[in-house]
């Protein structure tokens, strides 16, 4: 059962700090980090049901209480 699994080399672990230190290095030379994006919300968007029963005022509560 032995020469049923191949023999393999020894976990190898990682270091975080080469990893961090690789990101930090990209995010320094980015260059789009710098650029100031304009955005903006349209808050009217049109809606292609104009009246869905969910979208009603509580008038009708206030006139049954």
């Amino acid at each position: 059962m032995s020469n049923y699994f191949p023999n393999r080399n020894p976990a190898q672990g990682f270091s975080v700090t080469s990893i961090a230190s690789k990101v930090k290095e990209r995010l320094v030379n980015d260059p789009y980090r710098n650029i100031k994006q304009k955005v903006m919300l349209n808050r009217t968007i049109p809606s292609s049901i104009e009246s869905h029963w969910a979208n009603r005022t509580y008038e009708e509560y206030k006139d049954a209480a």
